[in-house]
């Protein structure tokens, strides 16, 4: 008996401090405006994040773009038959875009590549020459080359075909060089 007005003294005195009914709205308006409130701040928090990693990237593609162009280079005067690797030159303008399915970065750079005269029976030296892009990747701690050139394109080609697959998310524009427009 004892147990039974004590409970019911406990239920008559949380209702008597619980919020009225018709106040309820004010508890229901605050409850979600703080939630929409750390939903943004979280959002706000990963594009704050986003943009710190993107410019740690490209910081560190430009302590590496000697090195990484070198390679590249290397590599594909290799694949084509050439024997200089210097017969690369590499436009000033950088630009980054990522790959909307992986969310993987990538940094496209115009390039030339002068063919010897082995390869082509005439001196003309518009005629030896042919541009095209070049891709580095990032994989969060590093840039790495994929080591093919996509020739006949320009950076702003190439991206124009990735449309639908890659969103832009900065472009150097130094210098320019004019190299490949």
């Amino acid at each position: 008996m004892r147990e039974r007005e004590a409970a019911r003294s406990v239920v008559t005195e949380l209702a008597r401090v619980a919020i009225p009914m018709e106040d309820s709205w004010i508890l229901l308006t605050t409850v979600a405006a703080s939630a929409l409130g750390i939903a943004a701040g979280i959002q706000g928090g990963r594009l704050v994040l986003a943009r710190f990693r993107f410019h740690e990237a490209r910081r560190r593609f430009h302590r590496q773009r000697e090195s990484l162009e070198a390679r590249f280079a290397a590599a594909v005067a290799a694949e084509l038959g050439q024997t200089d690797p210097s017969d690369f030159d590499f436009d000033d303008e950088v630009t980054y875009f990522r790959d909307r399915r992986s969310g993987r970065l990538t940094a496209i750079v115009a390039v030339a590549v002068r063919y010897s005269t082995d390869f082509l029976p005439y001196e003309d030296e518009d005629a030896r020459q042919r541009g095209g892009v070049a891709l580095f990747q990032y994989d969060g701690r590093a840039w790495t080359s994929e080591n093919r050139i996509l020739l006949n394109l320009t950076p702003h080609e190439a991206l124009v075909r990735l449309a639908d697959r890659v969103q832009v998310i900065h472009r150097d524009q130094r210098r320019g060089s004019g190299l490949i427009t």
